[in-house]
């Protein structure tokens, strides 16, 4: 148990370092886009990660917590470590080849991303980057030093760069490109460690191994693709309905937002191995213990987020170098929903653990569907403050449906790939 505690604190460690480094980026250079390239130019990059976050979780396809689960329980087996590792790549792959095709589809459908195709290529080249860097692997090692040195020199490189080449509003390519630089060196990095530190090379996968992966791996895509409609589906929304402006004001208050929930989705991940192997080793011991880190996140998130509330007008003016009242109200709605945020963030990792993968995409899949009405409604009627009420109307519903699920659903019902 000290051992299992001392891992699950080190890696938390480890990852809270990565969330820190992310916390602490945005504060120096959000405010810098904002001035540089104007409210105009972030929403144009809100709305290219928008688009290519569509990609990048299509090129995860799960693989983020099926692929952890499944190193977790094979990591003293480096013949299937290297298998799975391979397989996984290899899937990747196909299915990034797949998106850059729908992404030139989209150019020619679509004036905003043929007009900015600089924009929207550079950035679907990086998330496509980002997501072949084998985080996951250590994750699920509960090896997470080396990765945390590379995301925290990265980083800093990335404000470095930053400052160094964006200089005006014509130079917002110049962001993604930063980007895809960085991502391209963290994957060559990590993979030459996961060779040279954990014997972990390349085998040839099977074609009955890659298809066993995407299908293992089907019904968190399915979930986590549903929760884009709430993550990114505002922005493509706000970008139809109202104008690039009132974009950067809402991405403003989601990024702030993500910055404040960060932390709890590093304990998560932290914690995550060892809950599958709390769950395979001792399942009597997991409701109580679930219960205690989930009490503790939502205790400690209720005290950050009403102080964050408090300073928003001053967080804002920080940003912008503006008092905009849509801009401050923005911040005080996603910080309400961070709340429910923070809910499902802890518990979705037990759900996965559990084995309840199709229980959570059914939910995602479901309140998708009726947010995609109601916030289409909402904006069209209110614009950007129907848009916000939709958002924690959306995140209060997966919380307590993540709740409902965790504790009417006690057996779990997926196989691990392995």
């Amino acid at each position: 148990m000290a051992t299992r505690n001392s891992r699950v604190l080190k890696n938390f460690q480890h990852l809270a370092l990565i969330q820190g480094v992310n916390m602490l980026t945005p504060l120096l250079t959000l405010p810098y886009m904002a001035r540089i390239l104007g409210l105009d130019g972030l929403g144009l990059l809100a709305t290219a990660t928008a688009v290519c976050t569509l990609f990048a979780v299509a090129i995860d396809w799960g693989f983020n917590l099926t692929g952890v689960r499944a190193v977790s329980v094979n990591r003293h087996d480096s013949d299937k470590l290297c298998q799975l590792v391979s397989t996984v790549l290899a899937a990747k792959i196909i299915i990034s080849v797949a998106c850059l095709a729908a992404l030139a589809l989209a150019a020619i459908c679509f004036e905003t991303v043929r007009s900015h195709i600089d924009v929207f290529l550079l950035t679907f080249l990086f998330v496509a980057t980002q997501s072949l860097v084998p985080t996951w692997v250590f994750q699920g090692l509960e090896r997470l030093d080396f990765p945390a040195v590379v995301t925290t020199i990265g980083k800093l490189t990335f404000a470095v760069l930053l400052f160094t080449f964006v200089r005006s509003p014509s130079d917002v390519a110049a962001v993604p490109l930063i980007n895809l630089c960085i991502a391209a060196t963290s994957l060559l990095a990590t993979s030459a460690a996961l060779r040279k530190r954990h014997h972990i090379k390349w085998a040839r996968p099977s074609y009955k191994w890659i298809t066993k992966a995407l299908r293992d791996g089907r019904a968190i895509f399915l979930a986590t693709a549903a929760g884009l409609v709430y993550s990114q589906g505002p922005i493509i929304l706000l970008n139809w309905l109202t104008d690039l402006s009132t974009v950067g004001k809402y991405s403003i208050a989601q990024k702030i937002s993500v910055v404040a929930v960060s932390a709890f989705q590093s304990y998560s991940q932290a914690i995550f191995p060892s809950l599958s192997l709390r769950w395979v080793e001792n399942p009597r011991s997991f409701a109580s213990h679930v219960t205690k880190y989930i009490a503790g996140a939502q205790a400690i998130s209720l005290c950050l987020l009403l102080t964050l509330c408090i300073f928003a007008p001053q967080i804002y003016f920080y940003a912008t170098t503006s008092t905009d009242a849509a801009g401050i109200n923005a911040i005080h709605y996603w910080l309400a929903a961070s709340q429910f945020i923070v809910l499902s963030v802890t518990i979705n990792p037990a759900l996965v653990a559990l084995g309840r993968d199709q229980d959570l995409a059914k939910m995602y899949m479901v309140l998708a569907a009726l947010f995609a009405g109601y916030s289409w409604y909402l904006t069209q009627t209110l614009q950007l403050k129907g848009m916000l009420i939709a958002i924690l109307i959306a995140e209060a519903s997966i919380g307590i449906a993540s709740v409902a699920i965790l504790w009417h659903r006690s057996r779990p019902n997926t196989q691990v790939l392995t």
